[in-house]
């Protein structure tokens, strides 16, 4: 099917034809190794990702303290990358409950279920817009003529993580064969990600016991390039 017409998946019932998505999953059998004693050997440059140590105060039950911790990140970040710039352009936060259990926020489009299927949340195609539409026009061309990069901080919100753990692939073990973009489609915009296949080739890595200190910083586009910089 997806020789003739591109996956795509309405986040509501919006399609013409009453279809959400012409997407299909299967399951398959896949080695996860557990990151923990070796998780310094790691890093954004040589795999598209690495675990770091960061403590911060954490109030995701008001704006006005997740609005404080991006600011804070935001500032983190600049100093560790060694970047000019740092801009934080979105938030989501993801939590697994019950059938029917109401999340913990009022602000239900920011609290989303954790996504259990293998992708990459940025093509480069997605990646320019983005940036054209999150940035000033001035300042988004100046980047573009320069080395840019979309880096998703992940940190935990309980102390400990039992369940769910978030699975990262090292970026060089990927290739252009495993990956197919995806036409994700809302009620206000569309963006495009990338679905992952699965190849023997593939070293997908876990951090057991993942604390709410221990931040995983994902690249998910380089301006650079594709394979060997971004991580799914």
């Amino acid at each position: 099917m997806y020789k003739t017409e591109k996956p795509f998946y309405f986040t509501k019932a919006l399609g013409t034809d009453n279809r959400q998505t012409n997407e299909d999953f299967e399951p398959t059998p896949t080695e996860i190794f557990n990151a923990r004693g070796g998780e310094n050997n790691f890093s954004l440059e040589q795999n598209g990702f690495e675990w770091i140590l960061h403590k911060t105060s954490l109030d995701v039950d008001s704006q006005d303290g997740i609005q404080r911790y991006i600011k804070d990140m935001e500032s983190f970040l600049k100093v560790y990358l060694k970047a000019e710039h740092v801009y934080a352009y979105d938030y989501v936060i993801r939590q697994q409950r019950g059938q029917g259990e109401p999340p913990r926020l009022d602000d239900t489009s920011s609290v989303k279920r954790s996504v259990l299927t293998t992708h990459l949340d940025i093509t480069p195609k997605c990646a320019v817009e983005r940036l054209n539409a999150r940035l000033p026009s001035e300042q988004a061309q100046s980047l573009l003529k320069n080395d840019w990069q979309i880096v998703n901080v992940w940190r935990p919100l309980v102390d400990v993580v039992k369940s769910h753990p978030m699975t990262v692939c090292d970026s060089r073990t990927l290739s252009h064969d495993s990956l197919i973009a995806c036409d994700m489609v809302y009620p206000e915009y569309s963006t495009e990600i990338y679905h992952v296949l699965p190849s023997p080739e593939q070293r997908w890595y876990y951090l057991d016991g993942q604390t709410d200190g221990e931040v995983l910083l994902m690249r998910n586009f380089d301006s650079r390039g594709l394979i060997g910089k971004s991580a799914p």
